[in-house]
């Protein structure tokens, strides 16, 4: 069918829609990011609606981390152009965006080297309306429809000061 993606392709373009802010990025120093995907020939599908939430899902993970890199306030100049001419620290900021097989699952995930999530907030993060940076707190709440809806599951490993990974398991039907 004319209108098939792959899993490949819906991780591959919500990536190239994080790059629109990563090249604003790039005018003031160094970002890191970059997608690694396992070479393996991933099946196609003809479901539109699933191509639109997995491409949901990773930007919301994708803005997220930037988010918790940048500061809130940060992150809205530059994702509204408004930013200033200030140079990034010297963090080498970095986001990495991954697909893989494992086992029988296909594996979705973003990690970065932001600031991470205090134990006290991982608790409540997927929490409707909980936010630590002053946003209306809808996305990750909006991660858990989505994996609900294809029985999938999602798993967040932080530490403090060093990076986060959130890794979506979608089950191989």
């Amino acid at each position: 069918m004319a209108d098939d993606i792959s899993l490949k392709k819906i991780v591959e373009e919500a990536f190239s829609f994080g790059e629109i802010y990563i090249a604003e990025l790039h005018k003031e120093g160094p970002f890191d990011y970059h997608l690694e995907i396992q070479d393996l020939d991933y099946p196609s599908t003809s479901s539109k609606e699933l191509g639109y939430d997995f491409y949901e899902l990773i930007n919301e993970f994708t803005q997220n981390s930037l988010k918790s890199m940048l500061g809130i306030q940060r992150w809205k100049d530059i994702s509204l152009k408004r930013y200033d001419t200030t140079k990034l620290d010297e963090n080498n900021f970095s986001i990495e965006v991954g697909l893989a097989i494992e086992r029988e699952n296909y594996v979705i995930s973003v990690t970065d080297n932001g600031n991470g999530i205090e134990p006290e907030n991982l608790k409540r993060i997927w929490e409707p309306k909980y936010s630590t940076c002053g946003t209306p707190g809808r996305g990750l709440p909006r991660v858990i429809e989505i994996v609900d809806k294809y029985n999938a599951r999602v798993d967040v490993q932080s530490e403090v000061g060093k990076q986060t990974t959130f890794t979506v398991y979608l089950p191989i039907e």
